[in-house]
């Protein structure tokens, strides 16, 4: 059953500065397997963009491009 509440999840997101990925692409693959290994169901809320980027140490521009990759993919649903 997936989750109804509105109350944002609480997610880990380790970033590795001097990796050769960028940090959207690494913030992107966190999610998904975060969705694979079932620690995100459908239903759940994401951090939103803003607190999410200040709590891990990027910018918003970068936050959202990972979101919206997800998005493209299917993975994630972007609502206002």
């Amino acid at each position: 059953m997936a989750r109804t509440s509105k109350q944002p999840l609480h997610l880990e997101i380790y970033l590795d500065r001097r990796s050769a990925e960028t940090l959207d692409v690494q913030i992107a693959q966190q999610i998904r397997a975060a969705i694979a290994k079932g620690a995100l169901k459908p239903g759940d809320h994401l951090p939103p963009i803003r607190s999410l980027a200040k709590y891990i140490g990027v910018s918003r521009a970068t936050l959202d491009l990972a979101y919206a990759t997800l998005v493209a993919e299917g993975y994630i649903e972007a609502a206002p």
